[in-house]
């Protein structure tokens, strides 16, 4: 009960400010995490504390910007954050849950950030039909359940941010590696 943890895979260095950039020239225009992906797990609990949505994306990262964004299916993310809903639940959690991960050395996944939030991946989850936004909306207003969703682990499309988000089909990668050309096509 309020306390704080850091986490092992972490692994903080002996001088914590070492790492610190140094803020006397003015604040850095980007800014840059020790990883280039993350796990993340999207949830919606009812007003029962229910989980009517879950979905799992890999969130590539270019200067700590997720510039990739592909639905995965990881049981191990899965379990860990109906684990961490479960628990939020029993303390009056309803609504949206967005839990950050990192996957350990052994293979297993570790929460960084959990927030009660829709997370900012949200737009271009909801491009490749994962639409937790909208079917809160409707379940919380209008109290619909969730449409079912599609394969946990995608059809083989991701999201590309950069100013704008572009749905990519790996078929279109490897149309583009065999022959040399592409036209886009709508998803």
């Amino acid at each position: 009960a309020g306390g704080a943890m850091l986490q092992e895979f972490l692994n903080p260095p002996s001088d914590l400010h070492a790492g610190l950039p140094d803020l006397r020239q003015g604040m850095p225009l980007h800014f840059a995490v020790p990883w280039q992906t993350l796990f993340n797990a999207t949830l919606l609990l009812d007003r029962q504390g229910g989980i009517i949505f879950y979905n799992g994306t890999r969130v590539s990262l270019t200067a700590g910007k997720g510039v990739v964004i592909a639905p995965i299916d990881e049981p191990g993310l899965e379990q860990l954050s109906r684990a961490y809903a479960a628990a939020l639940a029993a303390q009056g959690l309803i609504g949206p849950l967005n839990i950050q991960c990192q996957r350990r050395g052994d293979g297993d996944y570790a929460a960084f950030e959990i927030n009660l939030l829709f997370g900012g991946t949200t737009a271009s989850r909801a491009r490749l039909g994962f639409t937790d936004a909208l079917q809160v909306i409707d379940h919380f207003l209008y109290g619909r359940q969730p449409p079912p969703l599609p394969t946990a682990g995608g059809d083989g499309r991701f999201v590309i941010r950069r100013l704008t988000d572009e749905v990519v089909r790996h078929a279109d990668i490897e149309q583009l590696a065999g022959s040399g050309r592409w036209s886009k096509a709508s998803p």
